[in-house]
């Protein structure tokens, strides 16, 4: 359940930058994680809402900042539990390919720093095998970028 608010909060537009999430989409997470676990969905709207305060006010595992937000306690949870729903999906469900996960998840944001602990901790996470891969698909982007600053730069230095 925490792995889905976490992956939720990393891609939303704020991303780790905040560690913030509104009540209602915090609830709308909830609801969602219920409703895939019962057919019938049987008051997940109310079941949510108790959640939400048995996470804040019991187990102190996310803060309310007040008004209509909340976050975890420490940005470490949203990194450990976002990079746990990324391999869940990857090595359990399948719903994620190795490819989706080279391009969607490395690709796009191994240039953010604010994703740089969730990618580590995946390393970490799957298989030596995959990780090999990732680690040579970063490094031909990265040699792929400063070849095409060097060509930038040479067709500067022409004129």
């Amino acid at each position: 359940m925490l792995r889905q608010v976490a992956y939720f909060m990393q891609a939303s537009s704020s991303g780790l930058n905040g560690n913030l999430i509104s009540r209602e989409d915090l609830e709308n997470c909830l609801k969602l994680y219920f409703e895939k676990l019962t057919l019938e969905a049987l008051n997940a709207p109310s079941i949510a809402k108790l959640l939400i305060d048995q996470l804040y006010r019991r187990d102190s595992a996310i803060c309310h900042y007040g008004s209509d937000t909340y976050g975890f306690v420490h940005r470490t949870f949203l990194e450990y539990f976002c990079a746990v729903e990324i391999v869940h999906r990857f090595e359990k469900q399948y719903t994620l390919t190795f490819e989706q996960l080279r391009d969607e998840v490395f690709g796009q944001h191994w240039q953010d720093e604010t994703w740089h602990e969730v990618l580590r901790l995946i390393c970490g996470m799957i298989s030596p095998k995959f990780v090999g891969q990732l680690v040579e698909f970063l490094m031909d982007i990265s040699l792929g970028d400063e070849v095409e600053f060097n060509n930038l730069k040479n067709k500067d230095d022409d004129f």
